[in-house]
């Protein structure tokens, strides 16, 4: 296309904030408004495969955000999470590096901050801290992030916690099940919640001593 020029730049009606560029009289492209206005598309520009493989690419890019903008509208993500989800959706991985920046710059993302809260709430729900880490892990956020936080907790507050959830699960169990059975079962609750062996130890020494 060397030699070719931007005849026109027209709205597709169809397509609000799309624009298609036609060279020589016929469309060369389709993109977004955005794209027109950062490289000041008018007509009598220049058209060549390095200005189409630039308007390609920051397409991509302002698709890829809108799909993180609506994702992270219906929810406070991690950055991993949007990148499953980007990456699913079809984006290329640079693409997808792009948009994962520039969400962090907007301060969209933040998974110190993401950990800190989801942890939080969790323990709010009388999960321990290894039930809590695992989960934190499969959203994507580096162990770096959220086992400091999680090394931080006062270990008698998780072991009163700990102790609620005991006494709680107890009280569903009923009378008809022998000292034995009540333990194993709250056992397995405990350790299926989160808390490590030598906080269930404790807690069921206290409950059947």
């Amino acid at each position: 296309m060397t030699g070719s020029f931007i005849t026109a730049i027209e709205p597709v009606p169809s397509q609000p904030h799309r624009c298609q560029v036609l060279v020589d009289g016929e469309v060369a492209i389709t993109v977004h408004q955005e794209v027109i206005l950062k490289f000041g598309l008018t007509e009598g520009c220049v058209w060549d495969e390095h200005l189409h493989r630039q308007l390609l690419q920051e397409e991509a890019f302002i698709q890829a955000k809108t799909c993180a903008y609506r994702y992270l509208a219906a929810s406070w993500r991690t950055t991993g999470e949007v990148r499953r989800h980007l990456s699913r959706q079809g984006f290329s991985e640079p693409v997808v590096r792009l948009v994962l920046e520039h969400c962090r710059r907007q301060g969209y993302l933040d998974d110190r901050i993401y950990a800190e809260q989801y942890i939080a709430r969790r323990l709010q729900r009388g999960y321990g801290p290894l039930r809590i880490a695992q989960e934190l892990s499969d959203k994507g956020i580096d162990h770096a992030i959220y086992e400091p936080i999680l090394s931080s907790l006062d270990p008698d507050e998780l072991f009163q916690l700990a102790k609620r959830m005991a006494a709680k699960k107890e009280k569903s169990l009923g009378r008809q099940l022998s000292p034995r059975d009540k333990r194993a079962k709250i056992g397995r609750h405990l350790y299926y919640r989160g808390y490590s062996q030598s906080v269930i130890q404790k807690v069921l020494n206290l409950l059947f001593s």
